[in-house]
């Protein structure tokens, strides 16, 4: 099965070095890649969910009414994973995964938004994670086979500029 480069405006590698809140186009760009191409391996995600965190709300009740309001409550982090398509190619996608990632390793996923290479000014989100499992999704019906990357994510730092 062939596969296509993504067209992205967004770049994501994975460091294993605490950026600690400084975040340079060397280090974006001298992670390993989790989305574009790579060593000549199109790392192309047939889905991406979570890097979004969900508020929540309190119910604060007025005993001297009926009424109960609310106040805002914890923001959680959403589940986490990338999608890439199984393929057949001499550099499989599975390989490529194992060779780089294993459950339990941690890391931090770095964002950034602009251009598939980080460069100077550009605002990036550094995700403390840890790696859960790479899995297989095998559905047997007319849906390709895919390969999953699940990530359990930590407080973000947001919006961090790339020197």
């Amino acid at each position: 099965m062939a596969r296509q480069l993504l067209v992205t405006n967004i770049g994501m590698s994975w460091v294993t070095a605490d950026p600690a809140g400084t975040v340079t186009a060397v280090t974006a760009n001298g992670g390993q890649d989790m989305i574009g191409l790579s060593n000549g391996e199109a790392l192309v995600p047939e889905s991406i969910s979570g890097f979004t965190t969900s508020p929540s709300q309190v119910d604060v009740p007025d005993y001297t009414t009926l009424t109960v309001g609310k106040i805002p409550g914890p923001l959680t982090i959403d589940d986490t994973s990338m999608e890439y398509y199984y393929d057949d190619t001499t550099n499989d996608i599975f390989d490529y995964m194992q060779a780089r990632w294993a459950a339990d390793e941690n890391g931090w996923i770095l964002v950034w938004r602009g251009a598939q290479v980080a460069a100077a000014t550009m605002p990036c989100d550094v995700w403390p994670a840890q790696i859960q499992s790479i899995d297989t999704k095998f559905t047997g019906n007319t849906e390709a086979d895919k390969w999953v990357l699940n990530v359990a994510l930590g407080v973000p730092d947001r919006n961090i500029l790339i020197t």
